[in-house]
């Protein structure tokens, strides 16, 4: 029989961490104390960081203000440096934690590589951005370089039209610019077009004021023109942006109008160059390992904040196209988890988002990066993301004045700043732990980083009516995903096995068969614990109809010897009065 016991990565795995509640002490700007939350379904390395763990709203050891983290400022030993629970989502099922600032005990290795835990998700689970590789002596002690990232990338090898921002996009509808100088007085301009036959027919028109100096300023309502003095054409161009020297355009056919124009470029068909490359490293180093991977959102949030010359009704075409997250992290300063539109929801399957990656792999946010410490044109040489390198941000910020779709870059100062989509960046994976997945050792240390226990474990409930259940596994605390597991159950005398169930982590039922061998079964081991329960009923000898309950059993035997004693002194005593009376 195989010893059936606590298994010690679990013991093990909170010696490090246990932390006095008061240390962990948060305050709000009436004194009153803040307390974080920490689930009993936490698991893994998440459970440790809700252990270690300040609430974000209030005052704490690393965090001066009453009010709480500053996004609107970089992290700092005043501001934030340590693990932090989203207050606004601690009464959620998975509260979210987040590390901050000059943290050195965030680091993991999983697959062979070193990474970096930056927060946790409304799963349980636990992202981490790529870090390298271990060194010689199997530390995680690279922090800056280009070490740092799999390889540099443009994020798309073209600027030149809003699909780009995207990770993934759809059809491209490149811009193209008139000169002042080529634009005719007489042009007519419409408010809208109607299309049939092959023929667009501009409708609601103006004309021109005979000048484009006054001309530029006034078709904020009259977007749409065929370049003539005609009001039909086969294509009609779209002005979204103008100045006194330009007139910026696309060239809308087959019946489009601009709305379905922005709906075509943001459809998911075509993968960036990041996403390729991305894709193509992880399948060559970590495809293995997807086990132990959720599938978890990576938010490539193309929400429209300023639409301007875009809108056709009364869009400013001075002003350009930005996006939600710009005025989001960058003007508000109001970092948020919050993926709105499911058409950015970059997932595997299409019932946690849009379900267009085919790995569960993909960029950081730049809400996340704000919530680690960074901010928009303002340099941070100490917080953990700063690796002295230029690297790409999965978010939008704008479509600028000419070309240039940008995107938001972590610039080697520590700051964020826009780019275009062309520019060299670097590229460093982000994955997400599953909650099940434990740590076996290590306190995140750079020299003692968090290893990651690959293996699962089997867990037998206790019941006084198991004598003994055999495994054809030496250790049940570490088994591996996919092996076969065997089992028999031995009842204690006098009991036969009713039945068993195999549950998981969250008490759901596992499959298993029968060998065909008495009380012997076998199951695939899963990406999870396993507890078996046991139930059985008392043993029935059918032949004699005695029960051979240890304690029924021994009781009936007491009764039949004590009766027949008892005829057997009745004879005697009856036999010895027979004798006494005849000699009377």
């Amino acid at each position: 029989m195989k010893r059936i016991s606590i298994p010690l990565i679990l013991i093990f795995m909170f010696i490090p961490f246990i932390v006095n509640a008061e240390t962990l002490s948060v305050t709000d700007c009436n004194n009153n104390k803040l307390n974080t939350t920490i689930p009993s379904n936490l698991k893994g390395l998440a459970k440790i960081m809700a252990q270690n763990a300040y609430l974000d709203n209030g005052q704490s050891e690393y965090v001066s203000s009453c009010e709480g983290v500053k996004f609107n400022d970089i992290s700092s030993d005043t501001n934030g440096k340590g693990i932090y629970e989203i207050a606004s989502t601690k009464n959620d099922e998975y509260p979210i934690y987040y590390f901050r600032g000059a943290v050195d005990n965030n680091n993991i290795k999983f697959g062979g590589f070193c990474w970096k835990a930056t927060r946790t998700t409304d799963t349980g689970g636990v992202k981490m951005i790529y870090n390298g590789k271990p060194d010689s002596n199997g530390n995680c002690t690279n922090t800056t370089g280009e070490s740092t990232q799999i390889s540099t990338s443009t994020f798309n090898n073209y600027d030149n039209s809003l699909a780009y921002v995207g990770y993934m996009y759809g059809t491209v509808y490149q811009y193209r610019s008139k000169h002042s100088s080529n634009i005719n007085s007489s042009y007519i301009y419409g408010k809208d077009v109607t299309y049939s036959e092959g023929t667009y027919t501009l409708t609601n028109t103006k004309a021109s004021t005979g000048t484009w100096s006054n001309d530029y300023n006034t078709l904020n309502n009259h977007h749409y023109t065929c370049y003539s003095t005609e009001t039909t054409c086969s294509n009609v161009y779209y002005i979204y942006y103008t100045n006194s020297s330009y007139a910026y355009y696309i060239t809308l056919k087959d019946g489009k109008k601009i709305e379905d124009a922005l709906d075509d470029m943001f459809n998911n068909t075509n993968d960036s160059v990041a996403k390729s490359k991305i894709d193509t490293w992880y399948n060559t180093n970590l495809s293995s390992y997807t086990n132990y991977l959720e599938d978890t959102i990576y938010c490539n949030d193309r929400s429209i904040g300023e639409i301007n010359g875009w809108n056709p009704n009364g869009g400013d075409t001075k002003e350009v196209l930005s996006f939600s997250s710009y005025t989001k992290t960058e003007t508000n300063y109001r970092p948020s988890l919050t993926c709105s539109r499911k058409l950015d929801q970059f997932t595997v399957s299409s019932s946690k988002g849009n379900g267009k990656l085919t790995y569960p792999v993909g960029l950081i946010t730049n809400d996340e990066i704000m919530y680690a410490g960074g901010k928009f044109n303002t340099g941070n040489s100490s917080y953990y993301l700063n690796t002295n390198q230029d690297y790409w941000s999965l978010t939008p910020v704008d479509f600028n004045i000419s070309s240039s779709a940008r995107n938001i870059e972590l610039y080697s100062s520590g700051s964020t700043n826009t780019n275009s989509v062309v520019t060299e960046g670097g590229l460093r994976p982000v994955i997400s732990l599953k909650s099940p997945v434990l740590v076996e050792f290590g306190d995140g240390t750079k020299t003692n980083p968090y290893v990651i226990n690959y293996n699962h474990s089997i867990f037998v409930e206790d019941n006084k009516q198991t004598k003994n259940i055999s495994f054809n596994i030496e250790d049940i605390s570490s088994v591996e995903v996919g092996k076969t597991v065997t089992f028999k159950i031995v009842p204690i005398d006098g009991y036969v096995l009713d039945h068993l169930v195999l549950l998981d982590i969250n008490n759901n039922e596992v499959s298993f068969t029968s060998t065909g061998n008495e009380n012997e079964y076998s199951f695939i081991m899963p990406e999870t614990n396993i507890t078996i329960r046991t139930f059985y009923n008392k043993e029935v000898n059918t032949n004699n109809s005695i029960i051979t309950n240890p304690i029924t059993g021994i009781t009936i035997i007491g009764l039949l010897i004590v009766f027949t004693i008892g005829i057997y002194i009745y004879f005697v005593l009856r036999k010895k009065y027979k004798q006494i009376s005849i000699e009377s």
